[in-house]
């Protein structure tokens, strides 16, 4: 059943004494079949109220005409008391108030209009008092369809609010009953006093007999007579009293804003965005989102997120921004500190120009001075030079002295396409380049070759090598070495372009393969001399010493490896789903003996689904003494570890880097003599020199399983341990 609980206009008329008249009553809703318009006075019940002529229940609501008599007439007069009745049965459930429009149908007369509220009341048969479980199923069923804020409800069906002295009447069990505003304390005078409730909290007492109520009490209407319900709202420090249903209690209004964001950041991530980020903001109803600002203007929403991009900035420019949070209540908190940013500048799309003429000076055997007549100019005002000889391909850089280019040359050697250009720090070249006049280098005295000293080979591995000259010079008194003396080859016939370094490094080459190397070195004056050719054989190449992938019946122990004919002494290791596993708690480890103290120990480790805590050993002496590189994901670490054991004592070398539970990672450790390399999926993280336990010739798997270490799921696969190269 809807409840229409609004505050409504009642019409009451007071026709002519004596004139029959006939008056039509409507009230809205929904209405059951069977339901009737009653009206009575203030005493009445459903039981002794009169029954509004005839009524009918249709789309429009509940319609009733009533052909007044004088005495009907009088009733309308004292106020009298409009009741919907709805049947239940045999029985009548009671009376519920609805919107009662009540229109005359006489000509003549007078209607005097008063504003006032129709009660809520379901009411029993009579007698029986009023049902507070039936009045709170019609006020729930009420607020469900008609979704209006308690506050406004509460409003709504107020009316006017009473002053000390005041009489208001109850219609309860005992019609006679009546309940009387003291005009001093605005405290109606009984025999019982209910508490006035906390604030935001309500309080329902069904009347029975007369009662004390609370110091300041505001009534919710001037005068009404309906079911025995008071219930008792406390709201911003007022109590006020709502008479015939429970509503449910006024929500009091959120007036606290979040707090202030803090931590604002702001970076230019372009030449019209810049990004920004801050710490969430806390409120005691949940933040709903944030607003920025740019240079305190105009708040501009931001979404319930911390971080926003703000875009359409000028390039270049100086920017300030400042962030605050709302809640669902409107609350927003202060303005937070300002962050800045200046949006990164255009790219420099502009090349320098440079229009000039060059004259030559003369040539030595070995320099000759081009002097521009201008140098470059460029909107950045930052210029640097090039020369290309010759070629034109290849450019190098050249610092004018003033507007003097001192170029390089070879005795003899004429240079007819020289030219030179200009570039900006945006990489911007001048267009067109300029030209050099041709010139030709002076001849030299220098017919010598210079002294190509010696050659030595290192870093030999299985793909390369690397070739060292040393003390090669010039005669005394000649032209000296070359800018770029060198060359090399490795197949004693193909030399490569000359360099300036005495370093070559051959790389790409063929294992267990011999190659005839030789150098040669050339002076300024452009002589030559071949060193004497020298054969280096690259060395064979890594091999495996021992491998296993654990393709073995599940939970068996780890047996012998699948390459090398190595055993394993498994500790409490086994296999389980192709992969290795330590599951039993405490700290384990599987071992292979007879390995070279120098080699490679590699594995893929999947990490536990909780906690992970294992890796390789190498260079195992004992059990107190050892290396270990281990992958440690925990609550509070992620991280890769190189540890050394000595006497039971570990040292560690840490790596913090991001691992993942579950995840599946590539570990690797290389010992030769001093030097220890770790790399994680192939990249290199941890270098060290310690000669430690050099000598040791077993390694393996370890792990820890227990407290805070691994949880006893992490995965070994692939273990290999190889020569070095």
């Amino acid at each position: 059943m809807a409840l229409n609980t609004r505050r409504v206009e009642e019409s009451v008329w007071a026709p002519p004494p004596g004139e029959v008249t006939t008056l039509v009553a409507v009230t809205a809703g929904t209405w059951p079949a069977g339901t009737r318009l009653l009206v009575g006075d203030p005493s009445d019940t459903p039981a002794t109220a009169t029954v509004l002529g005839s009524s009918v229940v249709s789309a429009d609501g509940l319609t009733a005409t009533w052909a007044l008599s004088e005495a009907d007439c009088a009733i309308l007069r004292s106020r009298p008391r409009f009741m919907v009745q709805v049947p239940s049965g045999a029985a009548w459930e009671g009376i519920l108030a609805g919107t009662v429009n009540l229109e005359p149908a006489w000509s003549g007369g007078r209607a005097v209009q008063r504003l006032g509220t129709v009660m809520v009341g379901p009411q029993g048969p009579a007698g029986a008092g009023a049902d507070p479980a039936v009045i709170n199923a019609a006020v729930s069923d009420y607020l469900a369809a008609n979704p209006v804020s308690v506050a406004e409800l509460i409003r709504d069906t107020m009316g006017t609010a009473l002053v000390a002295g005041t009489n208001v009447t109850i219609t309860k069990d005992d019609p006679g009953d009546t309940i009387t505003i003291a005009a001093s304390s605005s405290t109606i005078t009984a025999d019982d006093t209910p508490a006035a409730p906390a604030e935001g909290e309500s309080a329902s007492y069904f009347v029975t007999s007369a009662v004390v109520w609370p110091a300041g009490l505001v009534w919710s209407t001037v005068s009404t007579s309906g079911p025995a319900i008071v219930t008792l709202y406390t709201v911003g420090g007022i109590t006020y009293a709502v008479l015939g249903a429970t509503f449910p209690a006024p929500v009091v209004p959120d007036t606290t804003a979040p707090t202030v964001p803090a931590g604002l950041s702001a970076t230019a991530t372009g030449t019209a965005t810049v990004d920004l980020s801050w710490s969430a903001s806390t409120d005691a109803g949940g933040v709903t989102g944030y607003e920025y600002a740019i240079n305190a203007g105009a708040a501009v929403d931001a979404g319930a997120g911390t971080t926003e991009t703000v875009s359409g900035l000028a390039a270049a420019t100086l920017y300030s921004f400042t962030v605050r949070a709302y809640d669902a209540a409107g609350n927003r908190s202060a303005w937070s500190t300002a962050a800045t940013a200046t949006t990164q500048a255009p790219p420099d799309t502009t090349a320098p120009t440079w229009t000039a003429t060059v004259t030559m000076g003369t040539p030595t055997e070995t320099s000759v001075v081009a002097t521009a007549s201008a140098l470059a100019a460029d909107n950045s005002g930052s210029v640097t030079y090039e020369v290309s000889y010759n070629s034109g391909s290849t450019w190098a850089a050249i610092v004018p002295s003033g507007s003097n280019f001192t170029l390089a040359g070879s005795p003899s050697t004429t240079y007819a396409t020289t030219k030179l250009r200009a570039k900006d720090a945006a990489g911007n070249y001048s267009t067109p380049v300029l030209s050099v006049p041709s010139y030709t280098m002076a001849a030299s005295d220098d017919v010598t070759g210079p002294t190509v000293g010696t050659m030595s080979a290192s870093s030999i591995t299985s793909s390369g090598f690397t070739l060292t000259v040393s003390s090669a010079a010039d005669e005394a008194g000649g032209s000296g070495l070359h800018a770029t003396p060198y060359a090399f080859t490795t197949d004693g016939t193909n030399y490569g372009a000359y360099q300036a370094s005495p370093v070559y490094t051959a790389s790409g080459l063929a294992a267990s393969t011999s190659y005839s190397c030789n150098w040669r070195v050339r002076d300024a004056a452009g002589n030559v001399s071949t060193g004497t050719a020298q054969t280096v054989t690259t060395g064979a190449g890594a091999t495996v010493i021992a491998a296993d992938t654990f393709t073995r019946a599940d939970s068996d122990t780890l047996g012998t490896t699948e390459v090398g004919a190595k055993a394993w002494a498994d500790g409490a290791w086994r296999v389980a789903s192709n992969k290795a596993n330590q599951p039993s708690a405490g700290e384990s480890v599987a071992i292979i003996y007879a390995l070279p103290a120098d080699c490679t120990v590699s594995a893929t480790f999947t990490l536990g689904t909780a906690r992970a805590c294992a890796g390789l050993l190498f260079r195992y002496a004992d059990a107190s003494n050892q290396w270990q590189a281990a992958l440690v994901k925990t609550a509070g670490l992620s991280q890769v570890e190189l540890s050394k054991k000595v006497g039971g004592a570990f040292t560690r070398d840490i790596y913090p880097t991001a691992l993942s539970l579950g995840g599946t990672y590539s570990l690797e450790v290389t010992a030769s003599g001093s030097s220890i390399t770790v790399k994680l999926d192939g990249a290199i993280i941890i270098t060290k020199t310690d000669s430690y336990a050099s000598t040791a010739t077993i390694a393996g798997l370890w792990s820890y399983v227990a407290g805070v270490g691994d949880d006893g799921t992490t995965t070994v696969d692939n273990f290999e341990v190889r020569s070095i190269t």
